[in-house]
């Protein structure tokens, strides 16, 4: 709640204010496997996470990905899942 004479405005209050969005949150989803990049699609549609966005960013090879990272001035989590044979 603000009142006449308040200095500070959260960042909450901003934004419902002036209608502000926050900025997505990017997620590089890799693997070779279509249907994967397809459930993720499916399963991760419409979610907001702290009240941001998601954008998914897809590729399709380590090296693809690779160049993404290089390309993009984004911070990264990294996760890797190995596959049930061991492999990336």
């Amino acid at each position: 709640m603000k009142e006449q004479g308040d200095l500070v405005q959260f960042e909450d209050e901003l934004s419902e204010d002036v209608g502000l969005e926050l900025a997505s949150w990017r997620v590089l989803v890799v693997d070779d496997d279509g249907e994967v990049h397809q459930a993720t699609r499916y399963a991760l549609e419409g979610v907001k996470l702290l009240e941001r966005p998601l954008t998914l960013i897809h590729a399709y090879s380590a090296a693809e990905a690779e160049q993404l990272f290089i390309a993009s001035n984004d911070r990264y989590i990294h996760r890797v899942v190995r596959c049930g044979d061991g492999s990336r």
